[in-house]
């Protein structure tokens, strides 16, 4: 039986494990791991309990080798256990590129997308 939510997915979200930074005001709030991905958001599992509608800042250590990727505004879409989802809200064009261009590098290497 195929998943109603996994169809409803307007974007192919990719299994990963990379660090991925919760931000305030510059400071590090808390880190975690990004398990999914996609272009319009990811899950991450992390210590800190997030409520669903809030508002976050991450950075997401990518593991192409360059700077964190910077999403300026993120809602938290749901919450279980030790684990958020978030959808992008806002992040500079370049950022959205170079997402882009990870996730077709990544799904060129990783055949089955969730």
């Amino acid at each position: 039986m195929t998943d109603p939510f996994v169809c409803r997915r307007k974007e192919p979200r990719y299994s990963t494990s990379f660090s991925v930074r919760v931000v305030n005001d510059g400071a590090v709030m808390v880190e975690g791991t990004a398990k999914d991905l996609s272009s319009l958001g990811c899950s991450i599992e992390v210590q800190l309990p997030f409520t669903p509608q809030s508002y976050v800042t991450l950075e997401l250590m990518l593991p192409d080798g360059d700077l964190p990727l910077n999403i300026h505004l993120a809602v938290v879409r749901w919450r279980h256990d030790c684990s958020f989802g978030v959808e992008f809200i806002a992040f500079d064009e370049s950022q959205k590129t170079r997402l882009k261009r990870y996730l077709t590098s990544y799904s060129l290497a990783t055949p089955e997308a969730a």
